[in-house]
C-alpha cells in the first residue's frame, strides 16, 4: 500500500462491483476519486461459488448453465464496464474476477494491487453486499488493510462537507487526512463527541454541582485544546479548506449522528482501530455504528499490517 495519509495523492483505488445500483453509485465516487487523483481503478467482482442452474427456458430439462458459462459471462460483463469506464473517463481500469468470501477476496486484491483505498456500495443484490447492513459491511472494514470507503450517496460531484470525527488516535488524525484528500477544497468539520467520566449518577450524587460543572468544563477545555492542534496540523496539509473544530457532550454515536444531519455531510470519516495495540484489531463501536447507520458516506481508515 502506498502511503495513504502522507502522499500528495492516491494512486490506485480499488472498487469493488455486483453490477447493482448502489454499486454504480460507488463506482461513480471511485471514478470521480481515480481521475481527480490521475489513480489507476481496479474493478473487482467476487462471489462465493459459481452456480449451476437450468438455462432459460428449460427448468426441467437437460440444459444446464455450469459454472465455467456462469462465469464467462460475469467476465464479460465485466469487462464491459471496464471498457465504458475507460473510454468514458479517460483513466487506467483493470477489470479481476474473483471467487471466494468477498470480504476475504477484497482484502487480498487490495494487498495484491498495492491500493489506496476500497470503495464498496452501500447494499447490493448480490454475494458481494447483499448484507451489507449487516455482517458484509463490517467484514470488509475489518478485513481490510486499507481504508474502506462505503458509499450511500450518488458519487458524481465533489465532496464539499465533509465531518471527521476524533477521539484524538494516531488513526482518527490519519481518517481526517485523508478526508483532505478526498474534499481538498470543501468544509471538514472536525468533531470531537465525549461522556464526561463525571457526568453519572454517581458524581452527580456525591460533588456539588459547581465542582461537577467545573470538571466538567475541565474536560471541555482539554478537549478544545486538542483540537486546536489538530486543526493548526490540517491546516499545514491543506490551507485551501475550511477547516471547523467542534466539541460535543454525549454519547458519541448519537452526537455524531446529529451533527452528521445538522450540517448536511455528505461524508464521514473515523479511524477504525483502537487507541491500544490490544484494541487494534477491534473495530470500535462508533465506527461499526457509523458504517451501519450513518445517512452520508463513510470514509474508515485502517492501517497497513507493518504499521500494527
Amino acid at each position: 500500500m502506498n502511503s495513504t495519509a502522507n502522499a500528495d495523492r492516491l494512486q490506485v483505488i480499488l472498487a469493488a462491483t455486483d453490477f447493482s445500483a448502489a454499486a454504480e453509485r460507488a463506482l461513480e465516487r471511485a471514478v470521480q476519486i481515480a481521475k481527480a487523483h490521475h489513480a489507476r481503478l481496479e474493478l473487482v467482482h467476487t462471489f462465493d461459488a459459481a452456480p449451476v442452474m437450468p438455462a432459460w427456458g428449460d427448468p426441467g430439462g437437460g440444459a444446464w448453465i455450469g459454472e465455467k458459462m456462469f462465469m464467462d459471462g460475469v467476465r464479460d460483463q465485466l469487462e464491459r464496464s471496464r471498457a465504458r469506464l475507460a473510454a468514458d473517463h479517460a483513466i487506467e481500469v483493470n477489470a479481476n474476477l474473483e471467487v471466494g468470501p468477498a470480504h476475504r477476496q477484497i482484502a487480498r486484491h487490495a494487498a495484491a494491487s498495492n491500493a489506496d483505498l476500497v470503495v464498496i456500495g452501500a447494499s447490493g443484490s448480490s454475494g458481494l453486499v447483499q448484507r451489507l447492513l449487516g455482517s458484509t459491511a463490517q467484514n470488509v472494514v475489518r478485513s481490510s488493510q486499507v481504508p474502506v470507503l462505503v458509499v450511500r450517496l450518488p458519487g458524481d460531484t465533489a465532496y464539499t462537507n465533509t465531518v471527521a470525527a476524533t477521539d484524538f488516535s494516531d488513526d482518527a488524525m490519519a481518517a481526517a487526512t485523508m478526508a483532505l484528500q478526498l474534499a481538498p477544497t470543501g468544509t471538514l468539520h472536525v468533531v470531537h463527541a465525549f461522556e464526561s467520566v463525571f457526568d453519572n449518577d454517581l458524581a452527580r450524587e456525591t460533588l456539588p454541582a459547581a465542582e461537577l460543572e467545573r470538571m466538567q468544563g475541565k474536560d471541555r477545555e482539554h478537549a478544545r485544546e486538542q483540537l486546536t492542534d489538530i486543526r493548526q496540523r490540517l491546516a499545514a496539509v491543506n490551507a485551501q479548506t475550511t477547516l471547523h473544530t467542534v466539541v460535543r457532550d454525549g454519547n458519541p454515536d448519537q452526537q455524531l449522528d446529529v451533527f452528521v444531519g445538522e450540517v448536511h455531510a455528505e461524508l464521514l470519516a473515523l479511524g477504525g482501530h483502537g487507541k491500544t495495540r490490544w484494541e487494534a484489531g477491534l473495530l470500535g463501536s462508533t465506527t461499526q455504528h457509523a458504517v451501519s447507520h450513518a445517512p452520508c458516506d463513510v470514509l474508515v481508515w485502517r492501517r497497513p499490517a507493518a504499521a500494527d
